[in-house]
């Protein structure tokens, strides 16, 4: 018999407490090839992309990433995140001066340096029945949206689990979260804990692609007195990659809930729109989906770009 994955058995899994400490000390965890933030460069080329960021510009055909350490990758070609991504020689690129600006100049052709902010490739989503506001003022309620490692203030990849830095999804760095320990239970995931009002609808999004397995877990977890404590909410659903299918398996806490999942090239984007029922410190993650309580060992998922926002200031 296989046994389901229930809203009572992530009762005793978190003191939020303990997952501040933790966020703020960082520490190990990062899996293979992290070296801290990398500088991103992007190049366009007559070759006009597809793919539209939020922006309203078509995404660069070409990019590189460009670490402290002086190592690179080309992670984006021909309009395509390359995965794996292609390590360069680091003598084969180069910084020259473009007058006000700076270029990497590589194989024959100039980069330019970009922020990588919240909101450069995620298309803006409203729940159904809302509209966008005309010229909306966009507030990322994450921290680091891009960058899922311990290292981070912002982030908990929970013990279990490692956190890799893969190349590009959508322009983005993109990182796979793989469940590292063969008991690993299935709730374990990377997060952060923010704090969340009552009767306000927030919208989850993210980027998506699948690792080892196309089965992303989505969980929103509010715990409401100290712990050990039973969830205020505890929003739990599975998506699969493959079909965009999503099925509830918990919707306890919210007054509303609905999901919007939109195909991308090499990627998927997923939204969550919630209302909890509850102003409390919120856990709110990914982790690889199993349907059974201690999950297999290196199934892992892609994704990047997090953004938790208000509804209300965008759409109307």
């Amino acid at each position: 018999m296989v046994a389901m994955v229930l809203s009572y058995q992530n009762c005793s899994r978190v003191e939020f407490g303990d997952a501040r400490t933790k966020l703020s000390m960082g520490g190990g965890g990062n899996g293979d090839g992290y070296e801290g933030k990398p500088g991103i460069w992007e190049h366009y080329t007559p070759q006009v992309c597809s793919d539209i960021g939020a922006n309203g510009q078509p995404l660069p055909a070409k990019e590189i990433f460009l670490f402290a350490s002086g190592n690179a990758q080309l992670v984006r070609e021909n309009c395509v995140d390359l995965s794996p991504p292609q390590n360069l020689d680091p003598g084969q690129v180069q910084i020259v001066s473009g007058g006000a600006t700076q270029i990497l100049a590589f194989n024959g052709d100039s980069y330019t340096s970009v922020a990588g902010g919240d909101f450069a490739v995620v298309a803006s989503q409203c729940p159904a029945g809302m509209s966008m506001r005309a010229s909306p003022v966009r507030s990322n309620i994450f921290g680091d949206s891009q960058y899922l490692v311990d290292a981070s203030p912002n982030w908990w990849i929970q013990p279990g689990l490692t956190s890799s830095l893969v190349g590009s999804m959508a322009s983005l760095p993109a990182w796979e979260i793989n469940r590292a320990t063969v008991d690993s239970e299935s709730w374990r995931r990377a997060s952060q804990v923010l704090p969340l009002t009552a009767d306000r609808l927030y919208s989850y999004t993210f980027y998506a692609r699948a690792g080892t397995t196309d089965e992303v877990g989505i969980n929103i977890w509010q715990c409401g007195v100290t712990y050990p404590c039973l969830p205020h909410m505890n929003v739990y659903l599975r998506l699969n990659l493959t079909t965009g299918v999503v099925e509830t398996l918990d919707p306890s806490g919210t007054s509303s809930l609905s999901t919007a999942v939109r195909p991308f090239a090499g990627g998927t984007i997923v939204t969550v729109f919630f209302t909890p029922t509850g102003s409390f410190e919120t856990d709110i993650g990914v982790m690889p989906f199993s349907a059974t309580y201690i999950a297999p060992q290196n199934d892992s998922i892609v994704v990047t770009g997090f953004q938790l926002e208000e509804v209300s200031n965008y759409c109307e």
